[in-house]
Protein backbone atom coordinates (compact mmCIF):
# COMPACT_ATOMS: atom_id res chain seq x y z
CA UNK A 1 0.00 0.00 0.00
CA UNK A 2 1.25 3.35 -0.69
CA UNK A 3 0.62 7.17 -0.32
CA UNK A 4 1.61 9.77 -3.15
CA UNK A 5 0.44 12.85 -4.32
CA UNK A 6 -2.63 12.01 -6.47
CA UNK A 7 -1.56 14.43 -9.55
CA UNK A 8 2.03 12.87 -9.65
CA UNK A 9 -0.12 9.47 -9.39
CA UNK A 10 -2.65 10.51 -12.49
CA UNK A 11 0.75 11.53 -14.64
CA UNK A 12 2.50 8.24 -14.34
CA UNK A 13 -0.35 6.17 -15.19
CA UNK A 14 -1.20 8.32 -18.30
CA UNK A 15 2.33 8.25 -19.56
CA UNK A 16 2.23 4.46 -18.82
CA UNK A 17 5.02 4.61 -16.53
CA UNK A 18 2.84 2.94 -13.82
CA UNK A 19 0.00 0.42 -15.31
CA UNK A 20 -3.17 0.13 -13.24
CA UNK A 21 -3.74 -3.45 -13.68
CA UNK A 22 -3.93 -5.42 -10.44
CA UNK A 23 -4.24 -2.21 -8.28
CA UNK A 24 -8.00 -0.95 -6.53
CA UNK A 25 -7.96 2.60 -5.06
CA UNK A 26 -8.49 2.35 -1.29
CA UNK A 27 -8.72 6.47 -0.82
CA UNK A 28 -8.40 9.58 -2.76
CA UNK A 29 -8.86 12.99 -1.45
CA UNK A 30 -7.18 16.32 -2.75
CA UNK A 31 -3.81 16.09 -1.71
CA UNK A 32 -3.82 12.32 -1.17
CA UNK A 33 -4.40 8.85 -3.10
CA UNK A 34 -4.22 5.09 -1.22
CA UNK A 35 -4.22 1.89 -3.23
CA UNK A 36 -3.44 -1.42 -2.76
CA UNK A 37 -1.59 -3.67 -5.15
CA UNK A 38 -1.73 -7.32 -5.74
CA UNK A 39 1.71 -8.31 -7.21
CA UNK A 40 1.24 -10.81 -10.75
CA UNK A 41 3.78 -12.78 -11.96
CA UNK A 42 4.00 -15.53 -14.86
CA UNK A 43 5.39 -18.78 -14.48
CA UNK A 44 8.91 -17.83 -15.25
CA UNK A 45 9.83 -16.50 -11.96
CA UNK A 46 10.11 -20.14 -10.79
CA UNK A 47 13.55 -20.80 -12.44
CA UNK A 48 15.21 -17.08 -12.74
CA UNK A 49 17.87 -16.55 -10.43
CA UNK A 50 18.13 -12.49 -11.22
CA UNK A 51 15.64 -10.12 -10.44
CA UNK A 52 14.17 -9.17 -13.42
CA UNK A 53 10.56 -7.82 -14.28
CA UNK A 54 10.06 -7.13 -17.97
CA UNK A 55 7.86 -4.31 -19.41
CA UNK A 56 4.57 -4.00 -18.74
CA UNK A 57 3.24 -5.18 -22.38
CA UNK A 58 5.34 -8.59 -22.05
CA UNK A 59 4.94 -8.84 -17.98
CA UNK A 60 1.13 -8.57 -18.95
CA UNK A 61 1.14 -11.27 -21.85
CA UNK A 62 3.75 -13.55 -19.86
CA UNK A 63 0.52 -13.32 -16.98
CA UNK A 64 -2.00 -14.45 -19.58
CA UNK A 65 0.49 -16.89 -21.44
CA UNK A 66 1.28 -18.72 -18.19
CA UNK A 67 -2.48 -19.00 -16.72
CA UNK A 68 -4.01 -19.77 -19.65
CA UNK A 69 -1.24 -22.77 -20.01
CA UNK A 70 -1.95 -23.74 -16.03
CA UNK A 71 -5.51 -23.97 -17.01
CA UNK A 72 -5.14 -26.08 -19.98
CA UNK A 73 -2.58 -28.08 -17.68
CA UNK A 74 -4.71 -28.37 -14.97
CA UNK A 75 -7.54 -29.46 -16.47
CA UNK A 76 -5.75 -32.67 -18.51
CA UNK A 77 -4.24 -33.40 -15.79
CA UNK A 78 -7.41 -33.64 -13.88
CA UNK A 79 -8.81 -35.84 -16.89
CA UNK A 80 -5.34 -37.92 -16.75
CA UNK A 81 -5.63 -38.99 -13.08
CA UNK A 82 -9.35 -39.97 -13.79
CA UNK A 83 -8.65 -42.57 -16.62
CA UNK A 84 -6.02 -43.70 -14.94
CA UNK A 85 -7.34 -44.36 -11.52
CA UNK A 86 -10.41 -45.88 -13.75
CA UNK A 87 -8.41 -48.41 -15.46
CA UNK A 88 -7.78 -50.41 -12.39
CA UNK A 89 -5.43 -52.99 -14.28
CA UNK A 90 -3.34 -50.32 -14.92
CA UNK A 91 -0.85 -50.79 -11.61
CA UNK A 92 2.57 -51.25 -13.58
CA UNK A 93 5.42 -49.09 -12.22
CA UNK A 94 5.51 -46.85 -14.68
CA UNK A 95 2.19 -45.88 -14.50
CA UNK A 96 2.39 -45.46 -10.67
CA UNK A 97 5.29 -42.97 -11.43
CA UNK A 98 2.89 -41.47 -13.81
CA UNK A 99 0.19 -40.97 -10.87
CA UNK A 100 2.32 -39.38 -8.54
CA UNK A 101 4.56 -36.98 -10.90
CA UNK A 102 0.52 -36.25 -11.95
CA UNK A 103 -0.74 -35.41 -8.55
CA UNK A 104 2.60 -33.25 -7.52
CA UNK A 105 2.30 -31.17 -10.92
CA UNK A 106 -1.15 -30.96 -9.89
CA UNK A 107 -1.08 -29.69 -6.78
CA UNK A 108 1.92 -27.48 -7.31
CA UNK A 109 0.07 -25.92 -10.50
CA UNK A 110 -2.86 -25.24 -8.48
CA UNK A 111 -1.07 -23.84 -5.44
CA UNK A 112 0.88 -21.57 -7.64
CA UNK A 113 -2.27 -19.97 -8.95
CA UNK A 114 -3.96 -19.56 -5.95
CA UNK A 115 -1.44 -18.35 -3.92
CA UNK A 116 1.69 -16.94 -6.01
CA UNK A 117 0.70 -13.08 -5.22
CA UNK A 118 -0.61 -13.57 -1.73
CA UNK A 119 1.72 -11.26 -0.78
CA UNK A 120 -0.51 -9.44 1.69
CA UNK A 121 -0.05 -11.64 4.77
CA UNK A 122 3.66 -12.58 5.48
CA UNK A 123 3.08 -15.95 7.42
CA UNK A 124 1.02 -16.67 4.92
CA UNK A 125 2.41 -16.17 1.82
CA UNK A 126 5.61 -18.02 3.63
CA UNK A 127 3.50 -21.13 4.26
CA UNK A 128 2.42 -20.92 0.50
CA UNK A 129 6.28 -20.47 -0.43
CA UNK A 130 7.25 -23.63 1.29
CA UNK A 131 4.64 -25.89 0.05
CA UNK A 132 5.23 -25.21 -3.34
CA UNK A 133 8.86 -25.13 -3.09
CA UNK A 134 8.29 -29.08 -1.97
CA UNK A 135 5.69 -29.65 -4.69
CA UNK A 136 7.54 -28.43 -7.32
CA UNK A 137 10.68 -30.41 -5.85
CA UNK A 138 8.66 -33.33 -5.72
CA UNK A 139 7.87 -32.79 -9.66
CA UNK A 140 11.27 -33.14 -10.07
CA UNK A 141 12.22 -35.93 -7.99
CA UNK A 142 9.69 -38.25 -9.86
CA UNK A 143 10.47 -36.80 -12.88
CA UNK A 144 13.86 -38.00 -12.10
CA UNK A 145 12.03 -41.80 -10.82
CA UNK A 146 10.76 -41.63 -14.95
CA UNK A 147 13.79 -40.95 -15.81
CA UNK A 148 15.72 -43.94 -13.68
CA UNK A 149 12.48 -46.22 -13.90
CA UNK A 150 13.15 -45.84 -18.28
CA UNK A 151 16.74 -46.60 -17.65
CA UNK A 152 15.86 -49.82 -15.80
CA UNK A 153 14.15 -50.85 -18.37
CA UNK A 154 16.29 -50.05 -21.52
CA UNK A 155 19.65 -51.76 -20.02
CA UNK A 156 17.86 -54.18 -17.87
CA UNK A 157 14.73 -55.61 -19.39
CA UNK A 158 14.67 -58.78 -17.54
CA UNK A 159 14.64 -56.82 -13.86
CA UNK A 160 11.77 -56.50 -11.81
CA UNK A 161 11.45 -52.99 -10.78
CA UNK A 162 10.26 -52.29 -6.94
CA UNK A 163 8.00 -48.76 -6.64
CA UNK A 164 8.88 -48.31 -3.06
CA UNK A 165 12.12 -47.13 -3.79
CA UNK A 166 10.90 -44.81 -6.22
CA UNK A 167 8.51 -42.98 -3.00
CA UNK A 168 11.99 -42.05 -1.11
CA UNK A 169 13.34 -40.21 -3.27
CA UNK A 170 9.70 -38.87 -4.70
CA UNK A 171 8.45 -37.78 -1.69
CA UNK A 172 11.18 -37.77 0.81
CA UNK A 173 14.25 -35.80 -0.91
CA UNK A 174 12.25 -32.89 -1.44
CA UNK A 175 11.20 -32.78 2.18
CA UNK A 176 14.72 -32.96 3.11
CA UNK A 177 15.81 -30.11 0.75
CA UNK A 178 13.18 -27.97 1.64
CA UNK A 179 13.77 -28.64 5.49
CA UNK A 180 17.06 -27.26 5.65
CA UNK A 181 16.43 -25.04 3.09
CA UNK A 182 13.82 -23.36 6.09
CA UNK A 183 15.82 -23.73 8.83
CA UNK A 184 19.00 -21.68 7.44
CA UNK A 185 17.37 -19.28 5.67
CA UNK A 186 13.66 -18.93 7.24
CA UNK A 187 14.15 -15.07 8.12
CA UNK A 188 14.74 -14.13 4.26
CA UNK A 189 13.46 -17.34 2.61
CA UNK A 190 10.24 -15.47 0.53
CA UNK A 191 10.92 -12.83 -2.56
CA UNK A 192 9.39 -9.88 -1.20
CA UNK A 193 7.11 -9.24 -4.81
CA UNK A 194 6.09 -12.86 -4.73
CA UNK A 195 5.37 -16.09 -2.46
CA UNK A 196 8.37 -17.81 -3.99
CA UNK A 197 11.69 -18.02 -2.88
CA UNK A 198 14.00 -15.27 -2.33
CA UNK A 199 16.26 -13.83 -5.67
CA UNK A 200 18.51 -11.40 -3.80
CA UNK A 201 19.43 -13.85 -0.99
CA UNK A 202 19.97 -16.83 -3.32
CA UNK A 203 17.25 -19.10 -1.60
CA UNK A 204 15.98 -19.51 -5.28
CA UNK A 205 19.17 -22.14 -5.61
CA UNK A 206 17.49 -24.32 -3.78
CA UNK A 207 14.74 -24.84 -5.99
CA UNK A 208 17.22 -24.69 -9.26
CA UNK A 209 20.02 -26.18 -8.03
CA UNK A 210 18.37 -29.66 -7.56
CA UNK A 211 16.60 -29.58 -10.35
CA UNK A 212 19.51 -28.64 -12.47
CA UNK A 213 21.01 -31.67 -11.27
CA UNK A 214 18.22 -34.03 -12.15
CA UNK A 215 17.44 -32.30 -15.58
CA UNK A 216 21.27 -32.94 -16.65
CA UNK A 217 20.92 -36.66 -15.02
CA UNK A 218 17.62 -37.10 -17.76
CA UNK A 219 19.83 -35.45 -20.52
CA UNK A 220 22.28 -38.56 -19.72
CA UNK A 221 19.33 -41.31 -19.53
CA UNK A 222 17.77 -39.33 -22.77
CA UNK A 223 20.86 -40.02 -24.40
CA UNK A 224 21.04 -43.31 -23.66
CA UNK A 225 17.66 -43.92 -24.37
CA UNK A 226 17.88 -41.85 -27.98
CA UNK A 227 20.83 -44.44 -28.38
CA UNK A 228 19.39 -47.82 -27.69
CA UNK A 229 16.32 -47.02 -30.11
CA UNK A 230 18.00 -46.12 -33.03
CA UNK A 231 19.69 -49.20 -32.75
CA UNK A 232 16.45 -51.64 -32.64
CA UNK A 233 16.50 -53.69 -35.78
CA UNK A 234 13.71 -52.08 -37.14
CA UNK A 235 15.45 -48.29 -37.42
CA UNK A 236 18.56 -50.03 -38.12
CA UNK A 237 17.16 -51.12 -41.12
CA UNK A 238 15.65 -47.26 -41.86
CA UNK A 239 18.25 -44.92 -44.18
CA UNK A 240 19.50 -41.97 -41.77
CA UNK A 241 16.57 -39.38 -42.76
CA UNK A 242 13.91 -42.21 -41.16
CA UNK A 243 16.03 -42.84 -38.29
CA UNK A 244 16.80 -38.95 -37.32
CA UNK A 245 13.06 -38.02 -37.68
CA UNK A 246 12.50 -41.03 -35.50
CA UNK A 247 15.19 -40.33 -32.82
CA UNK A 248 13.41 -36.45 -32.54
CA UNK A 249 9.98 -37.77 -32.16
CA UNK A 250 10.97 -39.85 -29.76
CA UNK A 251 13.09 -37.19 -28.22
CA UNK A 252 10.08 -34.76 -28.10
CA UNK A 253 7.66 -37.38 -26.73
CA UNK A 254 10.56 -37.50 -23.60
CA UNK A 255 11.46 -33.87 -23.14
CA UNK A 256 8.71 -32.71 -21.06
CA UNK A 257 8.30 -35.90 -19.45
CA UNK A 258 12.21 -35.79 -17.83
CA UNK A 259 11.76 -31.80 -17.06
CA UNK A 260 14.49 -30.75 -20.01
CA UNK A 261 12.38 -28.31 -21.01
CA UNK A 262 12.24 -26.08 -17.67
CA UNK A 263 16.31 -25.35 -18.68
CA UNK A 264 14.65 -22.51 -20.96
CA UNK A 265 13.86 -20.81 -17.41
CA UNK A 266 17.73 -20.39 -16.55
CA UNK A 267 18.14 -18.70 -20.06
CA UNK A 268 15.80 -15.54 -18.52
CA UNK A 269 18.34 -13.03 -17.62
CA UNK A 270 17.32 -9.84 -19.37
CA UNK A 271 15.46 -7.73 -21.83
CA UNK A 272 17.70 -9.75 -24.38
CA UNK A 273 16.10 -13.10 -23.43
CA UNK A 274 12.97 -12.55 -23.21
CA UNK A 275 12.07 -14.74 -25.94
CA UNK A 276 13.27 -17.93 -23.52
CA UNK A 277 11.08 -16.45 -21.04
CA UNK A 278 8.23 -16.94 -23.49
CA UNK A 279 9.54 -20.26 -24.27
CA UNK A 280 9.20 -21.32 -20.78
CA UNK A 281 6.14 -20.56 -19.85
CA UNK A 282 4.66 -21.62 -22.83
CA UNK A 283 6.04 -24.96 -22.90
CA UNK A 284 6.08 -25.48 -19.23
CA UNK A 285 2.74 -24.68 -18.12
CA UNK A 286 1.37 -27.15 -20.70
CA UNK A 287 3.97 -29.86 -19.56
Amino acid sequence: MGILDYQLVDRLILSNVWGTEGCALVFKNKSTVICRCNHTTSYAVLMQVVSYKPVVEHYTALKYVSYLGLALSITSLLLMLIILLYLRTLQTVRVKIHKCLAVCLLAAQVTFVAGITSTGEKVICKVIAFVMHYLFLSVFTWMLCEGLNLFILISYPTSHVEFPPFTIIGFVLPLIVVAITGGIKYDNYVSSTSCWLNVEDGVIFAFVGPAILIILVNIVILGIVLHVFLRVKKNIEKCLKEKIRSGLRAGCVLLPLLGITWMFGILTMDHSTLFFTYLFCLINSLQ
